[in-house]
């Protein structure tokens, strides 16, 4: 799986208060990912994990003002999901994001926290040796994906989530 820190119009979802949505999204990610896994496991005749990249390029210190927001989906990744990942590498991260991290990753169970690698820019040995191809990465990370929509940011128009029914599965 292959995330993008700010590929989200995050003062935009906040207003709109639109993190139930986002977080049902995120559980069915997660469980796409778990059957993934699962048919490899059954295929490989061995228990496959997956891995997670997080492209962590241009964050800034604004995105603290969200973390609260985004505890529960902590929460559901260390509460239904412990061991769906065998890693979890934040790329591209600036240097301040260590500091973040050391604060945030109290918020995380220490078995998932320590399976989580902060490297900068410099990042291709690490996907190598966590055995990942990386040819399968999308062209902005040096990969030859061309078909990657990560990069583009779309932002949330006000009154998006008027009339919408949050909660989860809806009404």
């Amino acid at each position: 799986m292959l995330g993008r820190a700010l590929s989200s119009d995050m003062a935009g979802i906040s207003r709109e208060n639109l993190h139930p949505l986002l977080q049902n999204v995120w559980v069915f990610m997660l469980e796409d990912m778990l059957q993934a896994a699962h048919v490899m496991s059954l295929k490989k005749k061995r228990l496959i994990h997956g891995s997670t990249i997080i492209d962590a390029s241009g964050l800034s210190l604004s995105i603290l003002r969200y973390v609260s927001e985004y505890k529960p989906w902590l929460d559901i990744m260390n509460e239904d999901y412990p061991d769906l990942v065998s890693s979890v590498i934040v790329i591209n991260a600036p240097s301040f994001f260590v500091k973040i991290w050391s604060v945030v990753s109290l918020l995380i169970a220490p078995t998932t926290r320590e399976k989580v690698q902060i490297v900068g820019t410099d990042f291709q040995d690490v996907l190598q040796k966590q055995g990942m191809n990386l040819e399968a990465l999308p062209v902005f990370l040096g990969g030859q994906y061309e078909g990657s929509r990560l990069n583009s940011t779309l932002i949330v128009p006000k009154g998006a989530a008027t009339g919408l029914n949050l909660s989860f599965g809806g009404a």
